[in-house]
């Protein structure tokens, strides 16, 4: 039972510190008129609380489906901190770390095949990195990768 309740703190901390950080994020965007913050930065500190608010609602569910649910979050999350390293994706390390928690305990809880939540992981990481690459290409075509 411990466990259980525990693997919710964390992912609502998760949400939490999430939304926190998009918070800010967004405020220094909009304090500075030299960034842009509509649309593709917009979509992504969206995304990032949509992920993490998926995150912790299956993380109350019961169910294969919904353990894989968390771990899909997890990888678009871990995809996103990864692409924006080096500008905005490192505050969200915290947040990662936590959905990454918060999947272990829920793969802990439901007693499935680590197989198939680490390939549930990878592939949702892997369509993260294609749709930002498309995001980018087609709304700033100009860009050079």
């Amino acid at each position: 039972m411990g466990k259980i309740v525990n693997g919710k703190f964390i992912a609502v901390l998760a949400v939490i510190i999430c939304l926190a950080t998009s918070l800010l994020i967004s405020q220094s965007l909009l304090s500075d008129p030299h960034q842009e913050i509509f649309p593709l930065p917009a979509f992504y500190l969206l995304e990032m609380i949509a992920m993490s608010l998926v995150a912790a609602i299956s993380a109350f569910k019961e169910g294969e489906l919904w353990n894989k649910v968390v771990w899909a979050a997890g990888g678009i999350i871990t995809a996103f901190v990864l692409m924006g390293a080096w500008s905005i994706g490192f505050f969200f390390i915290p947040t990662t770390v936590l959905i990454f928690i918060t999947a272990i305990l829920s793969w802990q809880r439901h007693q499935t095949q680590f197989l198939i939540a680490a390939i549930t992981f990878t592939v949702a990481f892997v369509a993260q990195i294609i749709l930002m690459f498309a995001a980018i290409r087609v709304l700033y075509p100009n860009v050079m990768f």
